[in-house]
């Protein structure tokens, strides 16, 4: 390490000492790259009146697997834990099973 240092000689304490300098446009923005603006608002949509709730209103913590909280849940952590699973097992594997280079 300090071989590869030393090639650097007295340039070194001049390299850490001042910062990089940031370098900064002096020309004047064209309209094409100027910044891009909302000229139009439309209104909210108004709700649907057949009364659909969305299911993260009635489970917050809600992983789209059923509508029971309880199976959502369970469905969500028996995919993690065989996603997890197989990714190990066959990343293993893989790595394992990878041509020596020397």
């Amino acid at each position: 390490m300090l071989t590869r240092l030393s090639r650097f000689g007295p340039a070194l304490p001049r390299l850490l000492s001042a910062p990089p300098a940031r370098g900064v446009s002096q020309s004047k923005p064209t309209g094409a790259a100027g910044s891009a603006a909302v000229t139009e608002l439309y209104p909210a949509a108004e709700p649907a009146a057949h009364g659909e709730v969305s299911p993260y209103v009635k489970n917050p913590d809600y992983h789209g697997f059923s509508t029971d909280p309880v199976v959502d849940e369970w469905n969500m952590r028996v995919g993690f834990f065989f996603g997890v699973s197989v990714a190990l097992v066959i990343g293993g594997t893989f790595i394992h099973y990878q041509p020596d280079h020397g």
